[in-house]
């Protein structure tokens, strides 16, 4: 079985790289996912992405670069870290008018 010492010595020799990422970093762009794109992936989903935006910082992509970056899971496998970390309004204390208007600041 390959374990991540042999992936990392294979990605090395083959002229890959890696990233080490937070999870916040990853928390946050697990977030601007969902709030720009609608791209509603669990956490884990967002680690590729974190490190394709390290890569962008470091130079080591360009803009132009074609790039994919998986998405996987649902947001809704994690609620917990989805209500910990995406600072949702507390829709059951509030009205149904007063609930659109700050569902719309949220999202727009």
């Amino acid at each position: 079985m390959i374990d991540g010492d042999e992936v990392m010595k294979t990605c090395r020799q083959l002229g890959g790289t890696g990233y080490v990422v937070t999870d916040k970093e990853v928390f946050d762009w697990h977030q601007q996912l969902a709030r720009r794109e609608g791209i509603f992936g669990e956490p884990a989903g967002a680690v590729a992405l974190t490190g394709v935006i390290q890569a962008l910082k470091l130079g080591e992509l360009r803009p132009s670069d074609v790039v994919v970056c998986p998405i996987t899971g649902s947001g809704f496998k994690d609620m917990n870290a989805v209500e910990r970390n995406f600072e949702l309004p507390d829709v059951s204390a509030i009205n149904l008018a007063e609930g659109i208007d700050r569902i719309e600041r949220y999202v727009f």
